[in-house]
């Protein structure tokens, strides 16, 4: 059970502006009954929801989400599968980060590759055993501050000259033993080209003395410095390296901070001497590691819906099948791919949004009979759908609101949703309504049950409040607009009583409504519902007679042609002198802005009453208390009244 108050909020600091916006003894209690929320665009349904949906702790709560990503369109099937596009992006995403991370990729890019490493010293060839493997992303296995360390002492190396000269450096002792070998082995080069310039055996090519056997000489010396040879500086030297003492014993202290730290070896086979590259590749890991388990996680859920939906395989395939006019064997399950591909026959596109959305509602039903929630909450489930598939969500919701151990709730803003759930239903549904009033939100239980009508929302409600409305509207419509029961509702010369209900309602009366009116009050759903058509019904003739009195006494045709007019519109069109034929713009002339007129909620509903029963009643609860009382003020000043 989930109590939601203004307590509720408490630790919900982002819904603490709606948490601000109820009354103090709101309360709406989420248990084992079904429920339908009523409330109007912008009354704070999805917020309710949407927090619902965050803090979602004990997950006893599913919701209805209508996620057309979900279902994939092939053709003439539809591929059914929980976060279906997002597992296909992000498995995208991973296969081209893995590749980009290729840990052998980026080795050769600094120099390294495991088949030299498999012929070089010990040390690399251990590591060898231990990194990743063919088509493995690359790993990071110290921070960037003790890398970028570890950098900054061996400037003058580089790794793609490091890996080439991995196996001579392995061998060697010191920077200084290397050089000294390296320019015995330059000299002894050197004889050897002195000695193709010897002319006479006891003379010295070079100063010229006197040395007996000159050439033996040479070649004892030869033959001594013939074992002074560095393997090291010669490979060095062919990589293009320099040879000084610095550099040899910065790539002797490289070396041994490599065979001491395995971890270092890693980063420098990744990263090489470049530590924004080191961050670069640290970064590309660390969003590679996120992708993965946020695709695990999709991976998971996607399961648990397939075998949640699983579980009532055949009843899922009967109703895909009677909803969308196919057979059973049309619908196919994936146990490996864990997803539903249904063959429909036709191209998916001749499809409309309201069979997309009938769909998609089963298989979130389903999913929720399958799994351990208690609630389904819908929000707003027939939103953008027509009539026919409005009903057809409505039947499923009726159909499973007796499933043992679940429960539905409703939030909508539908009339004919509850009147249709009601209909088939009668009585089953605890219906609350979201009213604003003096800018508080109050949750007030609607008590439908008493009178014995299967609309909910009906001006047949209304029958026990004076004036009688419901029966003047229903004859209104019966009769026409050239009837006397059509023109209590508009502004005449003379007073016009409602044959129904002479003695509580005329056109004179209403507009006393609104010359008298200083506040509503807030009573109960039925009640405040008739007030609020009552006071809309009211505002209109209202409006007409501040309209008619802006015509000029000695303006007789206007004035005549005006009070001609059956509908509010005609006559706005008249004083605003839309269609030429008048003196002037009376909106103008006494500086009244026609828009603002104009887009005031109770102008929408200027003639349409589907009729009598349903609809000024529906439109009406479409318009908080707050509405009403802002419209009524605002037009009054409009008018200066």
């Amino acid at each position: 059970m989930v109590e939601i108050s203004k307590s509720y909020f408490d630790d919900k600091p982002e819904y603490e502006w709606l948490k601000d916006k109820l009354e103090d003894g709101f309360k709406l209690v989420l248990d084992d009954k079904p429920k339908i929320i009523y409330g109007f665009n912008g009354i704070g349904k999805s917020s309710f929801c949407n927090c619902l949906k965050l803090y979602n702790e004990s997950n006893n709560l599913m919701f209805l989400d209508y996620e057309t990503e979900n279902q994939k369109y092939n053709g003439e099937s539809i591929t059914i599968s929980t976060n279906v596009f997002k597992i296909e992006k992000l498995e995208s995403d991973i296969i081209q980060m893995r590749k980009e991370l290729d840990f052998a990729r980026l080795g050769k890019e600094q120099g390294y590759a495991k088949t030299n490493a498999n012929k070089g010293p010990e040390f690399l060839k251990t590591f060898v055993k231990l990194s990743p493997g063919k088509n493995e992303p690359a790993i990071l296995k110290t921070d960037a501050k003790k890398y970028e360390d570890f950098i900054n002492k061996h400037l003058k190396t580089k790794p793609g000259v490091f890996f080439k000269v991995v196996n001579q450096l392995n061998d060697i002792v010191s920077a200084k033993d290397e050089i000294e070998k390296f320019e015995k082995n330059k000299f002894r080069e050197l004889l050897d080209q002195i000695k193709n310039h010897i002319s006479k055996k006891d003379v010295c090519p070079v100063c010229g003395s006197s040395v007996k056997d000159i050439e033996i000489v040479i070649d004892k010396k030869i033959e001594e410095l013939s074992a002074y040879e560095s393997a090291f500086v010669n490979a060095l030297s062919a990589a293009g390296s320099a040879t000084d003492s610095g550099t040899i014993n910065q790539y002797i202290s490289l070396i041994s901070t490599l065979k001491a730290d395995s971890n270092l070896l890693n980063d420098y086979i990744v990263c090489g001497g470049n530590i924004s590259y080191f961050k670069d590749v640290e970064a590309k890991i660390a969003e590679l590691s996120k992708k993965e388990k946020e695709l695990s996680t999709l991976i998971i859920e996607r399961n648990k819906r397939y075998a949640q939906i699983k579980a009532h395989e055949n009843r899922f395939k009967m109703d895909v099948a009677r909803y969308l006019g196919i057979h059973e064997t049309s619908v196919f399950f994936n146990d490996s791919l864990c997803d539903i591909t249904i063959d429909l026959g036709r191209d998916t596109e001749t499809y409309s949004t309201g069979e997309r959305h009938i769909l998609w509602f089963l298989v979130e039903l389903y999913s929720f009979f399958g799994s351990d929630s208690v609630i389904l909450i819908l929000d707003d489930p027939v939103s953008s759908l027509d009539l026919t598939n409005l009903y057809k969500i409505a039947f499923e919701i009726v159909r499973n609101i007796q499933m043992p151990g679940k429960t539905i709730l409703v939030f909508t803003h539908s009339s004919q949703l509850i009147n249709a759930i009601n209909s088939q239903f009668p009585g089953q549904f605890d219906i609350y309504y979201l009213e604003e009033f003096k800018n508080k939100i109050y949750c007030d239980e609607v008590n439908y049950r008493h009178y014995n009508n299967v609309n909910v929302i009906d001006t047949e409600r209304f029958s026990t409040f004076s004036p009688q409305i419901h029966l003047s509207l229903k004859k209104r419509d019966f009769e026409g607009d050239t009837s006397a029961e059509h023109n209590v509702y508009h502004y005449s010369l003379d007073e016009v009583a409602s044959t129904v209900d002479p003695l509580n309602l005329s056109n004179y009366k209403l507009i006393k409504n609104i010359d008298d009116y200083t506040s509503l009050s807030k009573i109960n759903f039925y009640k405040d519902s008739f007030n609020k058509v009552l006071y809309i019904l009211s505002l209109r003739v209202w409006v007409e007679k501040c309209l008619y009195e802006l015509i000029p006494a000695v303006d007789s045709a206007r004035k005549t042609d005006f009070l001609n007019k059956h509908q509010l519109q005609e006559k706005i069109r008249i004083i605003a002198n839309d269609g030429g034929g008048y003196r002037d713009n009376l909106f103008e002339t006494h500086g009244i802005n026609k828009e603002e007129l104009l887009c005031k909620k109770v102008m929408l509903n200027q003639n349409a009453h589907y009729y009598s029963q349903i609809m000024p009643f529906a439109f009406a609860i479409n318009l908080s208390l707050d509405d009403v009382d802002r419209e009524i003020k605002e037009l009054k000043a409009l008018f200066h009244r």
